[in-house]
């Protein structure tokens, strides 16, 4: 229903609209859209600069009218790590597309787009021959810092994948 409302607005107006909703919700509406109308809307995400403070008041009435009162964020919104957090949450083949779409349009702001939308806890996906040539790599105190504030699947994942004496170290 959102998006049959908002479809035939400008696309400014549309990724205006989408960075105060919940990214689920905005890879959802855009989902919906054709991909031109999709990735045009996504570049314009990513390079959001805000809204001045009248046009975002009359924009939050819009919006509350529109959307039955939902409680808009008004804190930074836009920009690339909302458009990696919309794209994340995209059907692969339309992650493909919008990333392939502002990468034409700017290759430096689709790399910072790539790089936001990969997050540590994606290495849990990683298979064990991979995380251990990571282990080679990274520096002892950097892991365990890395190891402290992730869940404990993630952590075995990486235990797992050391010696035994490295890994009871890792423990500590």
């Amino acid at each position: 229903m959102a998006a049959d409302i908002i479809r035939d607005e400008h696309p400014q107006i549309i990724a205006t609209i989408l960075v105060h909703l919940k990214r689920g919700q905005a890879a959802d509406i855009l989902a919906l859209f054709d991909e031109k109308l999709r990735n045009d809307v996504m570049l314009r995400i990513a390079t959001f600069g805000g809204v001045q403070p009248s046009a975002l008041a009359e924009l939050t009435e819009v919006l509350n009218n529109l959307l039955d009162g939902q409680n808009l964020k008004r804190s930074k919104m836009g920009g690339v790590r909302t458009a990696a957090e919309i794209i994340n949450l995209m059907k692969s083949q339309q992650e493909e597309n919008v990333i392939t779409a502002v990468r034409d349009y700017d290759g430096e702001l689709a790399q910072k787009i790539i790089d936001e939308m990969f997050l540590f806890e994606n290495l849990i996906d990683i298979d064990n021959r991979s995380i251990q040539r990571i282990l080679q790599e990274v520096e002892s105190e950097s892991l365990v810092v890395a190891l402290k504030g992730c869940d404990q699947e993630l952590r075995d994942h990486f235990l797992n994948n050391m010696s035994q004496r490295a890994a009871e170290i890792m423990r500590g």
